[in-house]
């Protein structure tokens, strides 16, 4: 059984195959599929405003996944990773989610 995806997926997929960016479609739904070169970082509440003005210090801001819910939560997909390790760890030392190194960020 295949699954239909709204036409907001169908194009957000679509942007993200155009970009070189590895999809694939889960049990789940569609994952975008982290690599050496993209990551994918999760926040939620107040670190959000943080992490957005962190991002863009480190010159790492990208394309935004907004998860609607009790509490709202945003990925932030993020790319050039080689040259950004120290801000990476960083951002998991002081507790925000990094998806990475083949780790699926559900679209």
């Amino acid at each position: 059984m295949r699954t239909t995806f709204s036409s907001a997926v169908a194009e957000s997929t679509q942007d993200y195959i155009q970009r070189g960016w590895t999809v694939a479609e889960t049990a789940n739904g569609v994952c975008l599929v982290t690599d050496e070169n993209i990551a994918g970082i999760e926040v939620t509440g107040d670190t959000a405003a943080f992490v957005r003005r962190y991002l863009r210090a480190n010159d790492l801001t990208g394309p935004v996944i907004e998860i609607p819910g009790a509490e709202r939560r945003e990925i932030h997909l993020v790319t050039g990773l080689r040259k950004a390790e120290r801000a990476i760890e960083a951002l998991r030392e002081s507790g925000v989610v990094v998806y990475a190194d083949g780790a699926g960020i559900p679209l």
